[in-house]
């Protein structure tokens, strides 16, 4: 006897054509990758530096420049921005420091300016850095205009999942099919598939693939936990429910790794087989 929860047509064979089913007993949990904005537009100077009042020649310029800067992070990438058409009439100097490694250039008013840098990865977890500004005039006597701006440096990735692969080693009944229930939990919720199969037989459950993109670290998103069942006439069974899965997914090396569990019931055996691929990822743009 099987039990039917909803009719899937989206089931591969590798070897029969077998009847079946799946839930996920939960909705995809958010999973907002990090990122930061830092901006002086419309303050007095950036927080770590004190206004200028009174202040007249290249101290005001330089001042000027510093309230419209912004700085963006995703990923490992930091951007500092200072827009065109910043009233400057002297030559200014712009340095910014990331990471130990200074980079400079002098202030475009028909342009404006952009400096970006790559952070290495690291750990893989979100993890605060400061940006040091340096701004400075040429023949204006004005002292340099000095600060640091924090920015939040969380690697990004995309993960894909590839079908799950199910062999049954060796026969839960005697005769005829085994009736196999599988199922796993993970970050996702619960999944259940149902499939008749003989020993040495194999399946590609393609509903158990998933592609994330720009994920984290913060996302907790979990390797999967899985359950397995032979159903009986007159059997009942009870799926786990999720959210599940004990194994983060990340912070974790890029590339493709394979993943394999086998596990026994009371008749017979079944090995699940999956692929984890990670790919680094930082945005085309802040």
């Amino acid at each position: 006897m099987r039990r039917t929860i909803s009719t899937l047509t989206a089931l591969t064979m590798l070897t029969v054509a077998a009847v079946a089913v799946v839930v996920t007993a939960a909705p995809p949990a958010a999973r907002a990758a990090t990122r930061s904005r830092w901006s002086t537009a419309g303050s007095r100077a950036p927080p770590s530096r004190p206004a200028c009042p009174g202040c007249t020649g290249g101290a005001v310029e330089l001042t000027a420049v510093a309230r419209n800067m912004t700085v963006d992070s995703g990923s490992t990438r930091a951007v500092l921005e200072v827009p065109s058409g910043v009233p400057v009439a002297r030559r200014t100097e712009i340095e910014v420091v990331f990471d130990g490694q200074a980079q400079r250039q002098t202030y475009s008013s028909t342009a404006g300016d952009t400096f970006a840098f790559d952070y290495p990865v690291e750990t893989g977890f979100a993890r605060r850095e400061v940006v040091i500004v340096v701004l400075l005039t040429d023949g204006s006597g004005a002292p340099d205009y000095r600060f640091t701006v924090p920015v939040t440096i969380e690697p990004w990735y995309t993960v894909q999942y590839s079908p799950l692969r199910f062999t049954l080693l060796d026969d839960c009944d005697p005769v005829f099919d085994s009736e196999m229930v599988l199922a796993w939990t993970d970050d996702r919720g619960t999944g259940v598939w149902d499939s008749r199969m003989l020993a040495g037989e194999t399946i590609l459950v393609a509903r158990f693939a998933r592609e994330e993109t720009a994920v984290g670290a913060n996302a907790r998103m979990t390797r999967p936990d899985f359950w397995l069942h032979e159903d009986d006439p007159g059997g009942f069974y009870n799926p786990p429910t999720g959210p599940g899965g004990t194994v983060p997914t990340l912070p974790t090396p890029t590339g493709t790794r394979t993943v394999s569990r086998t596990l026994d019931i009371d008749d017979c055996s079944g090995r699940f087989e999956y692929t984890i691929t990670t790919t680094h990822t930082i945005p085309p743009a802040l």
